[in-house]
């Protein structure tokens, strides 16, 4: 089976659809500030582990690459440490300012 270039993540807002799909199947809280960083499943996934080492384990590989698919319909099976997130890595920049800004108001309660 050949692996995937790329999951197919568009930047029009499925990259947040598969990001919450994944934080649910694994029942996680991403950190988003890490976002910045993403260009690849193997980028996500160290983040995933770091904060959650029980997850490094074949099944929450497999759980992530099943999550991260699910929104734009690819093979979770073709997916490798090296398949590409999204084709434009400045949206994850953006994402993850934006993610930030949300988190930081939530936490002290104003406004940036």
């Amino acid at each position: 089976m050949r692996a995937l270039h790329t999951i197919g993540l568009a930047g029009d807002g499925d990259e947040v659809e598969a990001l919450q799909d994944a934080e649910e199947r694994l029942g996680i809280a991403l950190n988003y500030e890490d976002a910045q960083h993403w260009i690849t499943v193997g980028d996500v996934y160290d983040s995933v582990i770091r904060a959650h080492p029980s997850l490094n384990t074949q099944h929450g590989w497999q759980d992530l690459c099943s999550a991260l698919c699910e929104a734009v319909g690819s093979d979770p099976r073709r997916v490798t440490r090296d398949t590409i997130l999204i084709q434009d890595t400045n949206i994850w920049k953006q994402f993850s300012d934006l993610f930030g800004r949300m988190i930081r108001k939530n936490t002290n309660g104003s406004n940036l």
